[in-house]
């Protein structure tokens, strides 16, 4: 049965990660700075629940590996490498709802210009000490 709980936690991570790409595209576009701090807190909040479902599922992973007979070691290695391995797709699926979404909307073409502005990806300086004084 951990196996299942797995499964609801990549989805968990996959819905997570979607809501943490669309914040950040958001961000980007905000042209307030005040804003923009609000959506950079919010984007970190969602970014610790995208990890907690990740470390949900590689401990689901590694119970249901236990369940199998596996010693807890080994089992905990193998659901580390298994969840690497499973970002991948989680990358993958997160961009392709993300597209379909701007699609759905008419607006496809513009999502790699507003991935591209988004404030995590592209604004390495975005917050300097002179921006809240005043």
């Amino acid at each position: 049965m951990p196996y299942v709980f797995a499964a609801v936690s990549w989805l968990a991570t996959v819905g997570f990660g979607t809501a943490l790409l669309f914040v950040g595209i958001t961000a980007g576009r905000v042209a307030h700075r005040w804003t923009r701090l609000l959506l950079l807190v919010l984007e970190l909040i969602v970014e610790g629940v995208v990890l907690l479902a990740l470390f949900a599922e590689v401990w689901f992973l590694a119970k249901t590996a236990m369940a199998f007979g596996m010693a807890a070691s080994p089992a905990l290695i193998l659901a580390i490498l298994c969840g690497l391995l499973l970002v991948v797709p989680t990358v993958i699926l997160v961009w392709a709802i993300a597209g379909y979404g701007y699609r759905l909307f008419g607006r496809g073409p513009q999502l790699r210009s507003d991935f591209r502005r988004s404030i995590w990806v592209s604004r390495i300086n975005t917050f300097r000490p002179g921006d809240f004084s005043g």
